[in-house]
Order: C-alpha cells, then sequence, then structure tokens
C-alpha cells in the first residue's frame, strides 16, 4: 500500500504505511529506500529547520539502505542531500555547519560548479576572503561565467579593500546582466565608485536608475544617493534626498542619525 501511495503522490498515506511495513519487517529495503526518496521530497519548503529534518531523515534512511546491501546506487543522492543542508543551513546563516555538508558532497565525488559556487559564498559569508576567491576562480574554471559569479569576486575585493579589481570585475557582471536594472549590481557598484573617489559617476548612475518610473521611489538607491552626498559634504543634496526618504516611510535609526548630522553640518 506505501509504495501506491508514493507513486500516487499521496505523501501522507505513503508515510503512514511505510512505516507500518517497517515496524512488521525492520529491513525491508524496498520501503526503506522509498521513505528516503520521500522525506528528500519533502525537504522542498519555505522552512529552513523543518527542511534540515526531513532530510536528516531522508539520509539516515539511505544509510540504513545501505548498510543493508541495497542495490540501487545512492550516491547522487547523498549528493544531493548534503547540498540542500548546506543551502539550508546557509539560509539559518549557520555558515560553518553548512560548509561541513558542502565539504562531505565534494567527498561523495561532487565537481560541479554549484557546490564550488556555493562554498565560495559560503567562505565570504564567514569572511574568509582569500579562501573564497580561491573558490570563485575555481568556478570560473569549471565553466561559470555569468553575471552572479563576476559580482560575488567584485564584492569579495571591495571587502578585502581592494576596489579597482572589484571595478573590474563589476564591469564584467554588469555586461553580462540578463536585466537592463539589477538592484544588487547597482548598489554594489555605488560603493565600489565610492570607495575609488568616483562619486560623480555613482551619482550618475543611480540618477539614471531612479528617472525611470518603475524606480524613482526606490529605498535603497536613494539612502546610496543621500550617503554619496553626505560623503561629498554636499549636506543641502543630502537633505533633499534624507527628506524624500522620510515621505516616502523610512523611519530607522540609519535615517535619524543622517538627519541629524546633515542638520548640524548646515547650522554650521
Amino acid at each position: 500500500m506505501g509504495h501506491s501511495y508514493y507513486y500516487l503522490d499521496n505523501i501522507s498515506e505513503a508515510e503512514r504505511y511505510l512505516l507500518k511495513a517497517l515496524e512488521i519487517n525492520p529491513e525491508d529495503k524496498a520501503s526503506i529506500f522509498l521513505l528516503a526518496l520521500l522525506y528528500n521530497e519533502l525537504e522542498d519548503i519555505d522552512d529552513a529547520q523543518e527542511a534540515i529534518h526531513y532530510l536528516n531523515k531522508s539520509l539516515d534512511y539511505f544509510n540504513a539502505y545501505s548498510n543493508l546491501g541495497g542495490d540501487e546506487d545512492i550516491t547522487e543522492d547523498l549528493i544531493s542531500i548534503e547540498q540542500k543542508l548546506a543551502w539550508n543551513y546557509d539560509k539559518l546563516k549557520n555558515h560553518k555547519e553548512a560548509e561541513k555538508h558542502l565539504h562531505k558532497s565534494i567527498s561523495l565525488g561532487d565537481n560541479e560548479e554549484w557546490v564550488y559556487s556555493q562554498l565560495a559564498y559560503n567562505l565570504r559569508c564567514q569572511e574568509r576572503y582569500e579562501e573564497a576567491l580561491e573558490n570563485y576562480q575555481r568556478v570560473i574554471e569549471l565553466g561559470r561565467k555569468d553575471t552572479w559569479i563576476y559580482s560575488e569576486i567584485a564584492w569579495t575585493y571591495f571587502l578585502i579593500k581592494k576596489p579597482q579589481l572589484a571595478l573590474d570585475y563589476m564591469k564584467k557582471a554588469k555586461k553580462l546582466s540578463p536585466v537592463e536594472v539589477d538592484l544588487v549590481l547597482i548598489t554594489r557598484m555605488s560603493s565600489i565608485l565610492l570607495a575609488l573617489a568616483e562619486h560623480k559617476e555613482a551619482i550618475k548612475m543611480i540618477e539614471e536608475v531612479i528617472s525611470k518610473e518603475k524606480y524613482k521611489n526606490d529605498i535603497n538607491l536613494l539612502s546610496n544617493l543621500a550617503y554619496i552626498y553626505i560623503d561629498l559634504k554636499d549636506y543641502e543634496a543630502a537633505l533633499v534626498y534624507l527628506q524624500r526618504l522620510k515621505e516616502l516611510g523610512r523611519n530607522d535609526e540609519w535615517l535619524a542619525q543622517n538627519l541629524v548630522l546633515v542638520y548640524s553640518k548646515l547650522e554650521k
């Protein structure tokens, strides 16, 4: 019954009958294998903790199947689970645990772009920037040459205070972008230009974007503009954008602090 319900996509009934089958025969390899597949499929949910719970159950059943001498090659299944565990631990910002699962995936034979992309991102999040760059370069060697990889390399160079290298890679990222306006790229590029003291270029870039109806009230872009003008010590221009942000509903410590700063500078 459990097998039939599984192939009919009735997951809850499949689980119930497969578990009953194991109560009768704990070494029923077919039921163990299907439970492993079932729990692997159940991980496809937004709640990272719950996804990890199901993935670990799937891993337990795959290992039990292997220990019983199952005929199916489960290597790809194990790699998939380790990848998904890493992804969900990264979502929870538990990067050290995520890294363990990425290395497990690699030890199982995973040598694809995805695992090294994820490992590089993971290492960047742990502020292990040189290791991250090594893995980003490995991803490129494996054939991935897209906006994401070049943007990630650019941002990593920015974080280690190498803005010229960051700019070189960000230009590659923008050139390959599949969309006309990529807000992540715009935000990162403005930070890089600011680090290079290219304030006018950063302002021009952002003003071009907010001239479009869709982006004229974008909080992040307007905040970036305000910050650039503050850095330029053009407090009147900064105030225009800070007040606009307030009108648009931004009401946080960043805005409050910068309003105080700008008003104090203008009063002198």
